[in-house]
């Protein structure tokens, strides 16, 4: 499932997008990983400075998280506090 990423730098400023396919796997009798699981693995990445579209080692940024093919989508904002 397709993992859209917006970089927003401490100051609210947009700074760049990148994006990734997700390999977590499926809820369940469900055909699509949850929501808090992909918002968990950005976290994860975020926190490990493993983004997309973002230079190796890359930390201090917002995250706004999409997933437009999600049955329950809606945008979540990820961040290291």
């Amino acid at each position: 499932m397709l993992v859209k990423l917006d970089y927003f730098r401490p100051n609210g400023k947009w700074y760049a997008d990148g994006e990734y396919e997700t390999r977590l796997p499926d809820l369940p009798g469900l055909d699509h990983p949850g929501l808090w699981e992909v918002w968990s693995e950005v976290r994860g990445m975020l926190a490990e400075g493993r983004l997309p579209g973002l230079a190796e080692g890359a930390r201090d940024y917002v995250v706004l998280v999409d997933v437009p093919d999600h049955p329950g989508r809606h945008p979540h904002i990820v961040g290291l506090a």
